[in-house]
Order: C-alpha cells, then sequence, then structure tokens
C-alpha cells in the first residue's frame, strides 16, 4: 500500500473529525443556546455521522486490514457525550459492520470491550484539567489502537512498515487532541459568557440599591402617617376606609419593588419559555422608575394592543431590559425623557427604546459591545455585551443608532409570533 494513500485517507478521517466538531460549536453557540436540551441529540447525531464516514472511509492493506481512526471513535463518544453518546456509536458501529459482513463477533468484542472499560474510567476522566485530559483520553486511544492490530494478526497476517504504524497512531492521537480540546473551548466559552452575565447582574443590583430603598421607604413613610391619622377618634367611618386603603396600597408598591428586586437578583435558571412582551417591560420600568425618577426623567411607555411574545430565558431576558434603560437613563445626567414603544406589524414583535441624552458619535456607535470598551468612565462594557449575547440567543436584532448631543434609539426586532398570544 501506497504511504501516500494511507496519509490522504487518515486525514481526510481527521477532516471528518472537525468537520463535525466545528458544526456542533457552531450550532451550539450560535443557532441553538435558547434550546439546550437539543445539545445532548445534536452531538450524538453528528459523533455517529462522522463515525459511518471514518469507517467507510479507509485505507485498506495488502493483507485486508483496513485502517481508519475508528479505535479514537468510541472511547471520544463514550469521554464526551457519556453512555448515551458511547452507546449509540457502539451500535451504529457494529450495525455498519453487520451490514457489510466482515468480522462481525471480532469487531462486536473489542468495540463493546474499548466501550465498557472507557465507562469505567470517565468519571475519573472528567475531573482532570484539559492538559491531563488529552493525555489520559491518548493512552486510552492508543491502547485501543494497539488492541485493534494485534487482534487483527491472526486474521489479516498483518505486516505492517514502522512509518506506516507510526502516520496511524500519530493520525488517532492528532484526531483524539483536537476534538477534545476544540469542545473545551465551546464549553469554555459557555461558562465565560455566564460569567460575564452574573458579573454585569451583580454590579447593576449594587448601583441600583440606594434608589430601590429610597422606593420602599417612600410608600412605608407615607402608610406610617395614614396609620397615625387612623388614631383619631373624630374620623368618620368612610375617611377611616380611605385611609386604611391609602396605606395597603404603600404597602403594595413597597411588596412590588421588594419582589422585582428579588426576582432579579436570584440564581438564573436556564428555562426556555414564552415572554410575554408587555408584563416583561412593564416590571422592567417598574424596576428602573425610582433611578429616572432621581435623574429627573419622565418615562414614557407605549404598549401595542397585541399581546406580543416572544421564546427565551425570562430572567435574563429581564436583565437585557434593565441594561438598555440605566444605559439610558445614565445618558441623560440631567434628565429627559426616556420613551419605550412596542409594536406588532404582520405578527413580529419590535420594541423602541429612545433616550434624549448624549448620545454617541460614529465611532463610539460601532464599537458597542466590543469587549471591555464602554462610552462610560468607569465602565467595563459588560453591559452591552450581555444584551447583545441574551439577543442574539434569542434570534432577535438589534438595530442602534444614535447622534452626539441628540440622543441614542434602539430598535430590537423580535422572531415572528406564530399565533396571537392569549
Amino acid at each position: 500500500m501506497a504511504i501516500k494513500f494511507l496519509i490522504t485517507n487518515l486525514l481526510l478521517n481527521l477532516l471528518f473529525f472537525i468537520v463535525g466538531v466545528l458544526i456542533y460549536a457552531f450550532f451550539r453557540t450560535r443557532r441553538n443556546q435558547q434550546k439546550p436540551y437539543l445539545h445532548v441529540p445534536l452531538f450524538i447525531l453528528l459523533g455517529n455521522i462522522v463515525a459511518i464516514l471514518c469507517v467507510s472511509v479507509s485505507t485498506g492493506f495488502d493483507s485486508g486490514f483496513h485502517s481508519n481512526l475508528r479505535s479514537a471513535i468510541i472511547p471520544l463518544a463514550t469521554l464526551l457525550g457519556g453512555p448515551i453518546g458511547g452507546g449509540s456509536t457502539l451500535l451504529v458501529m457494529n450495525s455498519h459492520r453487520f451490514f457489510f459482513n466482515t468480522e462481525v463477533a471480532l469487531y462486536f468484542i473489542i468495540s463493546v470491550s474499548m466501550f465498557s472499560l472507557t465507562l469505567a474510567v470517565r468519571p475519573y476522566w472528567l475531573q482532570l484539567r484539559l492538559g491531563n485530559r488529552l493525555v489520559f483520553a491518548n493512552i486510552l486511544v492508543l491502547f485501543s489502537s494497539f488492541v485493534w492490530l494485534v487482534s487483527s494478526i491472526p486474521t489479516f497476517q498483518l505486516d505492517i512498515p514502522l512509518g506506516e504504524l507510526v502516520i496511524y497512531l500519530l493520525c488517532n492521537v492528532l484526531g483524539t487532541s483536537i476534538v477534545i480540546y476544540l469542545i473545551n473551548v465551546v464549553s469554555s466559552q459557555q461558562k465565560l459568557k455566564a460569567r460575564v452575565i452574573e458579573t454585569e447582574k451583580a454590579q447593576m443590583l449594587s448601583e441600583m440599591a440606594a434608589s430601590i430603598s429610597h422606593e420602599i421607604r417612600n410608600p412605608l413613610t407615607s402608610t406610617k402617617g395614614f396609620l397615625q391619622l387612623l388614631q383619631n377618634d373624630s374620623l368618620s367611618k368612610k375617611e377611616e376606609e380611605f385611609y386604611i386603603k391609602l396605606a395597603l396600597d404603600g404597602i403594595d408598591q413597597a411588596n412590588n419593588v421588594i419582589t422585582d428586586y428579588l426576582t432579579f437578583a436570584k440564581p438564573a435558571t436556564i428555562s426556555y419559555e414564552r415572554i410575554l412582551l408587555q408584563e416583561e417591560i412593564r416590571r422592567a420600568v417598574r424596576f428602573v422608575t425610582p433611578l429616572a425618577s432621581a435623574s429627573n426623567i419622565t418615562i414614557k411607555a407605549e404598549y401595542s394592543l397585541i399581546r406580543a411574545y416572544t421564546y427565551g430565558e425570562k430572567q435574563r431576558f429581564h436583565q437585557c431590559l434593565l441594561n438598555i434603560l440605566k444605559n439610558s437613563i445614565e445618558a441623560m445626567p440631567t434628565g429627559g425623557t426616556l420613551s419605550i414603544s412596542l409594536r406588532v406589524e404582520q405578527f413580529t414583535p419590535s420594541l423602541l427604546i429612545t433616550d434624549t441624552g448624549i448620545g454617541m458619535n460614529e465611532e463610539q456607535l460601532n464599537r458597542l459591545g466590543s469587549p471591555f470598551y464602554s462610552t462610560k468612565e468607569k465602565g467595563t462594557g459588560l453591559g452591552m455585551m450581555v444584551v447583545f449575547s441574551i439577543l442574539q440567543a434569542m434570534n432577535a436584532k438589534l438595530a442602534i443608532s444614535s447622534k452626539q448631543n441628540d440622543g441614542t434609539s434602539i430598535h430590537i426586532t423580535f422572531a415572528r409570533m406564530k399565533k396571537v398570544a392569549i
């Protein structure tokens, strides 16, 4: 067998590995963030497709033994996909082998043995750092390759030149390392994005605590005054009922502020659900009203008569709205008007948020959302990064227009509704 054919086919197997991982990374980070329950089925589907391609495209030695990266497939599928991922790949590869009726019994025994061994050591492997994971996985794959080669000697009378053997083993190691490294990069990016969101939320909670405490103190002070008035024995029954109602309204107002604050402060949970836009926008407006009042800012909100909805993680969308509204308020340090308009046209909801603040020049506008870039002196830039990330996960489109000293407009177009919300 010519060595160039061996190299070509093994590199083609490597290409299948890389393309499979890149497709998985694309759908997980771009298209499928809002449906995390599809990550495992997607991994299993792509893993099985790669497995079939690898065993179908292989180089045959003169003895009849076929060289491909099959010895790495089951260990990788089991380490990364667990018992379901490894088990499905085991089933698919043995079904493929049975269909072509070539050494079915030998193939089955070796593949089941490697699956069982990998599954047994997987809990230990998951506790290792990336470098140690790569070493451990490659040792496992090299052992698998050794088992395949040794078990094939009686059947195929193998006589593989040393150079070709080294290339074969090297490609197995390279494929294993690339797959594990790329999967680790994807997972790390997802975790980093979640940490950025939590960091921004903690910063916002700290900044808004003072204004929220003020918003709680006001209704409680009013309630105290009304209760003191009730001590007057000369009040009529109607006046007593009136003061009691005002006192209860004040308590309800304070309770709503506390509820909104605690809802936002509690740890985020991943729950893909339908979001009623009118309700979430009203909740966000209530939350930032104390901050706006402290800066002499008037909030004008206009809502569509059609109940609009979208899909995503409700708590993160709430944070996205708060980030935008808070930025708009901070852009009007001397007061102004914050306008919010929710419209529905042809079943497509859109949200327009406009302020009369300091605005941005073209350079600032182009850099908006870039890591660690902020128009504020002590800003981190995390707020708009979070906004871009959350809206992208919801398949929403964001358009920002601004002119220095003339305010900023933020236009969000959500995914088209299938029907009107009930």
